[in-house]
């Protein structure tokens, strides 16, 4: 693995990894098992399905998941050899992977600023504390178990609340597709921003394999310089369906999450 560090500002860092095909190779085959373990097809039981049938029946959720999964393994894996620690969950961008041959992507991490204190002798300070109530407790048990949370593939149409893969193709005014506007492969989840929320609310009832017409409101500068809002046409064609699905709070959670002996001793511990 090939790590770069660049400070974007005191409190940035983008981390761009490289990964070679052998290196992600046991994780891929770790991620394959994973989604060979919840498929269940006609003529097989339930997990038993072959990995070559899976390859040729769930192309696209097939390589989300291992993406997604060799993302997670690597990004941390980068942080800890540089020695990052991040305030929030990073953003994961610019991903490119083949499968067998490499993968890489940038990821960009808030961290605390690096502060030189000087001439604090004598300063007086207000000392506060802070009430860590039951509901703030509870938010971030809530957060702990959102970073946990696995993606099911999801048979049959999209709900809300579901993440959806696909690509999306731009429109002109007749309804023609426009050339070099075309997005492939995006992952549109629920609460990522307001405008993929929006797409969401429309691509309800969506199915793999379906397309759909999808529209957005843009703000665009005509010729004298004027801001008006302009409806831009796009079709959807969904290549994936999956679920969040969160893992119940109890002691298997408390332990991986800080290795707590029990839930209680986890809401102590936060």
């Amino acid at each position: 693995m090939k790590t770069e560090l660049v400070t974007l500002k005191p409190w940035m860092k983008e981390l761009t990894v490289e990964v070679a095909g052998e290196e992600m190779e046991p994780y891929r085959m770790q991620a394959v098992r994973a989604f060979q373990k919840r498929v269940q097809l006609n003529g097989f039981r339930k997990g038993k399905v072959p990995i070559e049938v899976l390859y040729q029946k769930f192309p696209e959720e097939l390589k989300a998941e291992i993406t997604e999964e060799l993302v997670r393994i690597f990004s941390r894996r980068a942080m800890e050899e540089k020695d990052i620690r991040p305030v929030v969950p990073g953003k994961v961008k610019e991903i490119e992977f083949e499968e067998g041959k490499y993968l890489t992507f940038k990821v960009e991490v808030e961290v605390e600023p690096e502060i030189s204190v000087s001439d604090y002798v004598g300063l007086k300070v207000e000392k506060h504390t802070w009430e860590v109530t039951e509901a703030l407790v509870d938010r971030t048990i809530e957060d702990l178990r959102q970073q946990s949370a696995k993606l099911e593939v999801v048979k049959g149409e999209a709900k809300p609340g579901h993440i959806l893969y696909g690509d999306i193709q731009a429109l002109d005014i007749s309804g023609f597709p426009l050339i070099g506007q075309k997005w492939e492969n995006r992952i549109l989840e629920p609460g990522a921003s307001p405008e993929v929320d929006l797409l969401l609310e429309q691509l309800v009832g969506v199915r793999v394999g379906e397309q759909r017409r999808i529209s957005l409101p843009q703000r665009v500068q005509d010729p004298q310089g004027k801001i008006r809002e302009e409806i831009r046409q796009y079709v959807f064609t969904a290549k994936g369906i999956y679920e969040r699905i969160l893992p119940p709070v109890d002691h298997d959670f408390a332990q991986r999450v800080g290795k707590f002996e029990s839930v209680e001793a986890m809401r102590e511990g936060i």
